[in-house]
């Protein structure tokens, strides 16, 4: 049995430091130990640790809607979170670790609270076919993090509008997020709020459970700056290559690029040898391809007037 469990209710919205404090725990915790969570994000899109931003997200939505970029530590595909979006995450000793018995408790959880579900194959939690939660995992040393979210009230008009890309056809082996049709809990259950739900996980699931100091999170200083900085939001992307549409639909071609660490590494055509070594983002790539003066109809000419439209 785990020598002593902990709870932590996050007041913080920042999906930087929230994930920041999940990964603390899971490092930090007594060994033997086990921690609950529960958090609520500002607007965000939080991409799995082993995904390809540029395929996952439409940055330029993104940006344009005042969102976060974040890259968690565990695996699975891309998600939307905002105020109406409640997250949960388990911390426990692998030798204790039960998916499934973690998913059950939440599930119970809600349906203390008039809300019932189902847990599917790929351990989400589903009403009428509609997946209202989803679950990601990182397996580190002794201990294991479950984390899922819970879309109680979320803007879903916002999330169809920011996940998946807008560029070319990109070849990577990243993983590729699964879509599926998803529903709000107040929509299926009205009356349900994002209060009740924090509330109802606390009375189930930690009703016995010690609260968590606020002295065993001061170290997450270091992981905060981390997890926003463009060195692991963009550059931990594993290799990938893209094939951009230049010109017309019509009569418009591919140019193709490599990428590594968040850089290109070889760029086919005349004229852009000078983006090797550039960042992949549409305002690099255009500001190094003006200095060239590109001729018109090149190929590096059709890029540039490409990325004019671009904000990625």
């Amino acid at each position: 049995m785990p020598s002593r469990t902990y709870l932590y209710q996050s007041a913080d919205g920042d999906v930087y430091r929230n994930l920041a404090i999940e990964e603390h725990l899971l490092e930090t915790i007594p060994e033997g130990d086990a921690c609950f969570l529960t958090y609520v994000n500002s607007g965000s899109v939080v991409i799995g640790k082993h995904q390809n931003p540029w395929r996952e997200v439409r940055l330029d939505a993104l940006r344009s809607g005042g969102l976060a970029l974040a890259r968690r530590i565990s695996g699975g595909g891309a998600v939307y979170h905002d105020e109406g979006n409640v997250n949960f995450a388990f911390i426990a000793p692998k030798a204790r670790f039960d998916r499934l018995a973690n998913l059950r408790a939440v599930a119970g959880a809600l349906a203390a609270l008039g809300a019932d579900c189902e847990i599917n194959e790929r351990y989400d939690l589903t009403v009428g076919g509609r997946k209202i939660s989803g679950s990601a995992f990182c397996f580190r040393r002794e201990r294991v993090l479950h984390h899922g979210t819970l879309l109680v009230s979320a803007r879903l008009d916002r999330l169809s509008g920011v996940l998946g890309g807008t560029l070319g056809a990109i070849s990577t082996p990243a993983i590729a997020s699964r879509p599926s049709p998803v529903a709000n809990l107040a929509s299926l259950y009205p009356g349900l709020t994002v209060e009740a739900v924090r509330a109802g996980l606390v009375a189930s699931l930690g009703a016995t459970w010690t609260p968590l100091p606020e002295s065993a999170i001061e170290g997450v200083s270091e992981l905060l700056r981390r997890n926003a900085r463009d060195e692991w939001l963009y550059d931990a992307t594993p290799r990938f290559t893209i094939a951009f549409p230049v010109g017309s639909p019509a009569g418009g071609g591919t140019v193709d690029l490599s990428v590594e660490h968040g850089k290109i590494v070889s760029a086919g055509g005349p004229g852009l040898d000078r983006l090797v070594g550039s960042r992949f983002s549409s305002a690099e790539m255009e500001r190094r391809l003006e200095e060239g003066a590109p001729p018109e109809g090149s190929a590096a000419a059709l890029l540039l007037a490409a990325l004019r439209s671009l904000d990625f």
